[in-house]
C-alpha cells in the first residue's frame, strides 16, 4: 500500500482578506456617483458665492443707501473734509460700504484722534464722534515730542503744531512708559503735576511756563515769566504747594521793588525767595523765607 498519498484530502481554504478587499473597493459606479456629487457642491458654493457678491454690490451701490445725513462732533483740529476721508465716507457716498468699525480705526490712525465713535442709522445717518487729544507739554528726548493730557507721546513736533507749551527737560526714552507700563517716579510726578492744570494754570498761565525740569534727586522746577524765575516744586504734594505759590506771588505783586530770581516750595510749609538782585544796603544777594 502507497501511504505517500492521504486518504483523505483537506478542502483548500480560500483567500478571504482578499475577497473582503475586493468587496469593499468601490465600483465605477460609485466614484462616478461621489464625483457627480462633488462637482454638485462645487457648483451650489460658486452660485453662492456669486449670490452674495450680486447682493453685496447691490446694497453697496444703491441710492437707497446713500449717506444723506453726516453728523460729525468734536472735532476741534480736524477739517470735516479730513474726517470724511480718514473714515472713508463722504455726503452722498453709500453707509454700507464701511463698517463702523473700520471707519472708527481708521480715525483713531490720525495721530490727533484718542477715541472715535462711529454710529450707523439705516438707511442714510452716520453719526461720527471724535475725542482729539489734548497736548500739555513738549518733551524733549534727543527729538521733540508732544504728550497729552494722559501722559502718553502721540506725535513728532511740527511747525504747525501748538506753540507756547511747556518744554520738558531731563528725561530719557527709559522714563518714558507707553501701553500702559508703570510710570517712573520721575514721569509720574510730571504728569501728575500737568494733570492738575486747573490748579497751576490759575497760578500760571500755560504761556507763563517755559520750561519744566525733571530731576531724579530734586524733583521738578518751573522756569516761568520773563524774565525766568525758577521755581523748585520738588516731589509731590503739587496742589498744596500751587495754592502756596499763589499767595507768594500774590504778596511779590504788592512789593513791586523786587525781582525774584528764584522760589523754593519744595516745602509748601517754608517758602524760600531768593532776589534777583542785592537787596538795598547788601552787597550779596540775600534769600527771604515766607512761613
Amino acid at each position: 500500500m502507497n501511504r505517500s498519498r492521504p486518504l483523505i484530502k483537506k478542502p483548500r481554504k480560500q483567500n478571504r482578506y482578499k475577497q473582503r478587499e475586493d468587496s469593499e473597493r468601490p465600483s465605477w459606479l460609485q466614484r462616478l456617483f461621489g464625483a457627480v456629487v462633488f462637482l454638485g457642491l462645487c457648483a451650489l458654493l460658486f452660485c453662492a458665492a456669486l449670490a452674495f457678491i450680486f447682493i453685496h454690490d447691490y446694497f453697496t451701490q444703491s441710492r437707497y443707501f446713500s449717506a444723506r445725513h453726516l453728523e460729525v462732533t468734536g472735532n476741534d483740529r480736524l477739517e470735516l473734509d479730513e474726517v470724511y476721508s480718514l473714515a472713508g465716507i463722504s455726503p452722498g457716498g453709500n453707509v454700507l460700504s464701511v463698517s463702523p468699525k473700520q471707519m472708527s480705526q481708521r480715525l483713531e490712525s490720525h495721530p490727533w484722534v484718542a477715541r472715535a465713535a462711529v454710529n450707523r442709522q439705516l438707511p442714510d445717518r452716520i453719526d461720527i464722534s471724535i475725542e482729539e487729544r489734548r497736548p500739555l507739554a513738549v518733551l524733549d528726548l534727543g527729538e521733540r515730542f508732544l504728550m497729552d493730557y494722559n501722559g502718553e507721546i502721540f506725535k513728532r513736533i511740527e511747525e504747525s503744531d501748538p506753540q507756547g507749551l511747556p518744554l520738558v527737560v531731563g528725561l530719557s526714552f527709559s522714563d518714558i512708559s507707553v501701553s500702559g507700563e508703570v510710570m517712573s517716579p520721575a514721569f509720574k510726578a510730571l504728569v501728575g503735576f500737568l494733570q492738575d492744570g486747573a490748579d497751576y494754570r490759575q497760578v500760571l498761565p500755560d504761556f507763563s511756563i517755559r520750561a519744566i525740569a525733571v530731576d531724579r534727586d530734586m524733583g521738578l522746577t518751573l522756569f516761568a515769566f520773563e524774565p525766568s524765575v525758577a521755581i523748585r516744586l520738588g516731589w509731590g504734594g503739587y496742589t498744596r504747594k500751587i495754592q502756596r505759590l499763589g499767595q507768594v506771588l500774590s504778596t511779590m505783586d504788592r512789593e513791586r521793588g523786587m525781582r525774584i530770581d528764584a522760589i523754593d516750595i519744595s516745602d509748601s510749609d517754608r517758602v524760600v525767595i531768593r532776589p534777583a538782585g542785592p537787596l538795598p544796603g547788601n552787597k550779596k544777594r540775600a534769600r527771604k523765607e515766607v512761613i
